[in-house]
């Protein structure tokens, strides 16, 4: 191992903290962190019982109890301090920067075999962390506090990863003794396991080792080593398949509420989706808390999707094409298309096709690639007649992250509160979706801005009421009426109100009854 390379990773995760601890006063937002954090009370008092709760229970369409276990150990820290969820997420997130630098090491040390110094793929790979950790994409899974998972699964993922290459060397010097022999196969598959208590993104674990046995590692030689790697990933295979159904079944009432969108659709979708990671990665503008799933675009838009679906094909056709000359490419490739398959939509869960926390895991791909590059062009700089090209690409290259570490310093304000990221999505996409509007109205109304409260809740309720969302009817309404009471409008709050409870499927809930009475009880001494 390169000396360096320690102090260069502690670094790079330092850089990372200082960056991030820009979101200590950050408050908790409307966005699952109610739901999760403050109003959870399987969490509030942390005992035995959450433990059992949180292997049992299918909480918000999600089973994830390793997630619950440290939100749960949070609230027992600091209660309902946003500061202290927030600081462990960014510890989480800095450790595995600092694990990804050894990570990128070997991957680019196998990848450049002798033609790069050992200095040149220390600073590729620090680079690749720092890209990996400073990105604005980053922001929603690391400064959003209900985002637990992310962080909490992706330390696990990069860290079997490292081991992973540590079995490997064992199994290169011992071939003919068989994985169950080696302690580091068992950690691998325990953090696996760990990884898929905490998020299940992690059911891509299998084939991202297949794909580090493909390359670097270039275990995959004839047939009888492919089939010995297989029978390797048995286990996880196992773990993986669990994953997926615990995760179907969790999701269940999520996919029923989802947009009924067409198979050929959400191919087509997809195949978009697959580029926006990659151009957001590039170009990271109007990244905000909710992407709405255009719906059907067989039936309106096919010319423009087709395109997306052509280009995307194109990239795999280039890949394939060049899978022997540069393997590298093929491996980049591959892990990037596989992680972010499981968030394609392809089963769609939810009213979003894309999401910035999605590309969390993917990026490690992106990373890598830029690290490369970095680090190509660091040893090119060593020769004199290339000096002037390799050292303007290297400050290209810098000049890209101290800009994303610019815009990743404005996206963590986004995150500030409920109004600033709601904000941030009706600025971006007005009139799309009535849900920040809605929430955006009930804190404009608890910070006692009862007007603009109203506004945002009358046009939340004409976006319901132009989409026939007849089940978020009756929570507009209850909201509208609380606004109407504090602005002394008893009568039209009750109006509305009535309207709500109307709309009740399964009939008015106690508080909607007690507020009706409390609402009469107003406009009869207002006469």
């Amino acid at each position: 191992m390169y000396k360096p390379l320690t102090a260069g990773a502690f670094c790079a995760a330092l850089i990372t903290f200082i960056v991030f601890i820009t979101c200590k006063n950050n408050d908790f937002v409307a966005l699952d962190d109610y739901a999760y954090i403050v109003n959870n009370t399987h969490i509030a008092n942390p005992g035995w019982n959450t433990f059992i709760w949180s292997f049992t229970s299918v909480f918000e369409g999600n089973w994830h109890p390793l997630t619950m276990l440290s939100l749960a150990f949070d609230r027992y820290i600091w209660g309902l301090k946003p500061f202290g969820f927030h600081l462990t997420n960014m510890i989480i997130h800095c450790i595995s920067v600092y694990i990804s630098c050894f990570v990128f090491w070997r991957i680019l040390r196998e990848s450049a075999s002798d033609n790069l110094s050992e200095r040149s793929v220390a600073i590729g790979s620090i680079g690749a962390a720092l890209f990996f950790s400073l990105h604005p994409l980053r922001v929603e899974s690391v400064v959003w506090a209900s985002e637990r998972k992310d962080v909490l699964c992706m330390l696990f993922i990069i860290t079997s990863i490292l081991m992973y290459f540590r079995y490997s060397d064992r199994k290169k010097k011992t071939p003919q003794i068989t994985c169950w022999h080696f302690p580091e196969y068992y950690f691998v598959l325990s953090l696996s396991a760990l990884a898929l208590l905490s998020k299940p993104t992690a059911v891509s674990l299998p084939f991202i080792l297949i794909i580090i046995d493909y390359y670097p590692l270039k275990r995959l030689k004839d047939r009888t080593s492919f089939t010995g790697a297989i029978t390797e990933k048995i286990p996880f295979g196992i773990l993986s398949i669990i994953g997926v159904a615990s995760t179907l079944f969790a999701q269940q009432i999520a996919m029923v509420n989802a947009p009924k969108v067409d198979v050929l659709s959400r191919l087509l979708v997809a195949c978009k989706a697959l580029l926006f990671y990659l151009a957001a990665s590039i170009w990271p503008s109007t990244l905000m808390a909710f992407y709405k799933h255009p719906g059907n675009v067989a039936s309106y838009a096919m010319a423009e999707y087709l395109i997306y679906a052509g280009v995307f094909s194109a990239i795999c056709l280039l890949v394939l094409c060049f899978r022997r000359k540069h393997p590298a490419l093929s491996a980049f490739w591959l892990f990037y298309v596989i992680t972010v398959l499981p968030m394609l939509g392809l089963i769609q869960v939810g009213g979003q096709w894309v999401a910035d926390r999605y590309s969390y895991l993917p990026s490690l791909a992106i990373a890598i690639f830029w690290g490369s590059l970095l680090a190509y062009f660091v040893d090119k700089f060593q020769i004199s007649n290339k000096r002037v090209l390799a050292g303007s690409v290297i400050s290209l290259l810098v000049s890209q992250l101290i800009l994303y570490s610019v815009l990743t310093l404005r996206q963590i304000q986004v995150w500030k509160n409920t109004d600033t990221l709601a904000s941030r999505i009706i600025d971006y996409s007005p009139n799309q979706s009535g849900a920040p509007y809605l929430a955006r109205a009930i804190y404009r109304n608890e910070s006692g801005r009862y007007q603009e409260a109203l506004s945002d809740i009358g046009e939340a309720m004409k976006i319901a009421l132009r989409n026939g969302l007849t089940r978020t009817y009756p929570e507009t309404a209850f909201v509208q009426a609380v606004i109407l009471k504090n602005l002394a409008r008893y009568p039209e709050a009750l109006a509305t109100l009535d309207w709500g409870i109307q709309a009740c499927v399964d009939g008015a809930p106690s508080d909607a009854v007690k507020f009706r009475k409390d609402l009469v009880r107003l406009v009869e001494n207002q006469k």
